[in-house]
């Protein structure tokens, strides 16, 4: 008899045993749990000045910027993820894909500083507007968004080629031109730099071009820049004016050569490519940004938009410009002239 009563006495000691040293832990957990109920989520209030974020403020937020006085470029870099403006064009870089933004979106020059709108494209969440600025809860993220892009440094001519074979013709009927002047990497004595795109003359492209001539979408894509209020330079002493300013520096600042490039539209496509039409005479109707475009949508017309002939009020120089660009970097940069004209020649036989 003795041994059937030890055993439930011993079995009570224990449950009462556990039970003591279980509650304090239970407590301690709805406590942390009620701490972590009533935590307050941070608020980071963001000044302004004349409705522009500084770009100290931004610091608040995790992250590092750099000013380019020159090129009047902004580096913004959270992690792995950089974001890239350059002041008067309307659109930002992220990790190497572009997206649309509204007019004036930083100012690099005088007083560094953001668009409230430029900063919400980078945050992806909205800012609220406060007594002293802007409020936010948002913080840069630190994980790479997007694709991871290939190693351009590391990728031969015919990986380029089929990496591009996607894209159709710009202008119908048009081929790739052969002279050298004509193809990325030329020289530009005239403003202290090289030529960055492929450029589409009548003479040289097999078919004829004015400014009647069709530009052509290319590929599936979308609009992220469109200069439909495009003003250009107001005389040419104005661009000369600037010329010297690429004379002084020894290169095109970024800015300078936006607006040389006259009025734009720039398409966002798979595979990291966005390319930059330039030199417009027009851009066709319903091409805005955010519009969706394949190989057969009209995007613009032939131009010289940009040029010292369209300041003079003459027709000549009339061409299309191409800036290709793969994840933010010029498709030729790592090939010579040789190869950059072989995988023009694969993609656009």
């Amino acid at each position: 008899m003795k041994r059937f009563w030890v055993i439930p006495v011993l079995m009570l000691a224990a449950c009462q045993s556990e039970s003591a040293e279980s509650e304090p832990v239970n407590a301690d957990k709805k406590d942390t749990a009620k701490e972590e109920k009533e935590s307050p989520v941070p608020s980071y209030e963001l000044l302004t000045n004349d409705g522009m974020i500084p770009v100290e403020e931004l610091e608040k937020l995790e992250a590092d910027v750099e000013v380019n006085d020159i090129h009047r470029t902004i580096d913004v870099t959270a992690g792995e993820n950089l974001y890239r403006f350059i002041e008067g064009v309307p659109v930002m870089e992220e990790n190497g894909l572009y997206y649309p933004l509204p007019a004036n979106p930083v100012e690099a020059a005088e007083s560094p500083s953001f668009s409230p709108a430029a900063v919400e494209e980078m945050l992806g969440a909205e800012l609220i507007e406060s007594e002293a600025g802007y409020e936010t809860t948002a913080v840069f993220s630190k994980e790479r968004s997007g694709e991871e892009p290939p190693d351009l440094d590391s990728m031969t001519v015919e990986e380029m080629s089929e990496h591009l074979s996607f894209l159709d013709y710009a202008i119908e009927d048009a081929s790739v031109s052969t002279i050298e002047g004509h193809l990325p990497g030329a020289p530009r004595e005239y403003r202290n730099g090289f030529h960055e795109g492929i450029d589409y003359y009548g003479y040289a492209s097999g078919t004829g071009i004015d400014t009647t001539t069709e530009v052509l979408g290319m590929a599936e894509g979308v609009v992220v820049r469109a200069d439909t209020e495009f003003e250009d330079y107001a005389s040419e002493e104005e661009r000369n004016e600037e010329l010297a300013v690429a004379a002084e520096a020894e290169e095109t600042p970024e800015y300078i050569l936006d607006r040389l490039r006259g009025m734009q539209v720039w398409v966002q496509y798979d595979n990291g490519v966005m390319i930059r039409f330039a030199h417009l005479h027009d851009i066709a109707e319903g091409i805005e940004t955010g519009v969706e475009i394949t190989s057969e949508t009209v995007i613009g017309y032939v131009g010289n938009s940009g040029t010292s002939s369209a300041l003079e009020g003459e027709s000549g120089d009339l061409h299309l410009h191409k800036d290709l660009l793969v994840y933010g970097d010029f498709f030729w940069e790592p090939f010579s002239l040789e190869e950059t004209s072989q995988i023009l020649q694969n993609v656009w036989p």
